[in-house]
């Protein structure tokens, strides 16, 4: 069940992406929420909408850039090479 919080959170984490795009024009909102769920919220979301809040606009476009190079690094390290079979063409079989 959603609260008056996540509707709160939901809302300022849109504004945000919003401002965010005027310098990375294809953040989605998906994307932001997975950095504040796999990052800075990791241990759990703010109990406070002044600290949710806090965390959403302390994100600057050059941090979105660096978590979201070092998550696609993380999950292509724990890919398996077929997993790119489209991408590359090829036919990889895991052995």
């Amino acid at each position: 069940m959603e609260t008056s919080l996540d509707s709160q959170i939901e809302l300022a984490i849109v504004l945000h992406v919003s401002h965010l795009r005027q310098e990375l024009e294809h953040l989605t909102y998906y994307q932001l929420l997975d950095i504040l769920n796999r990052v800075i919220w990791k241990n759990g979301r703010p109990s406070s909408l002044s600290e949710a809040i806090g965390d959403i606009y302390k994100l600057k476009s050059d941090d979105v850039v660096r978590i979201l190079s070092t998550l696609a690094q993380i999950e292509g390290y724990h890919s398996d090479i077929s997993d790119y079979e489209e991408l590359f063409g090829g036919n990889y079989e895991k052995e």
